[in-house]
């Protein structure tokens, strides 16, 4: 007989890290040693303000990261170098 109750069969997911950072400017913290910085945090998801680069200005060595699956980029449409946001995520945000 059927107790009409749903047996969840996923596994449970391990907890996520989240960081966020108003950098202003992407290219001054590669310099001062953002990428070594990120590698550390260990995050699963970073959030980053006030970029003012467009993804095709920013540093290579921020380009190349293997460690992030996702990236979305945002730049201000208006005034080239002014404002944006960057997310890098190991997994698909959408998923």
């Amino acid at each position: 007989m059927s107790s009409g109750v749903a047996v969840r069969t996923s596994t449970p997911r391990r907890p996520r890290r989240f960081v966020s950072w108003n950098v202003n400017g992407i290219r001054s913290i590669v310099r001062k040693g953002f990428v070594d910085w990120l590698r550390k945090a260990r995050a699963d998801v970073v959030g980053l303000q006030e970029v003012r680069a467009e993804l095709d200005e920013a540093p290579e060595a921020l380009r190349l990261r293997r460690r992030f699956a996702h990236v979305s980029w945002s730049s201000a449409r208006s005034r080239r170098g002014y404002s944006g946001v960057a997310v890098f995520s190991k997994e698909d945000p959408r998923a």
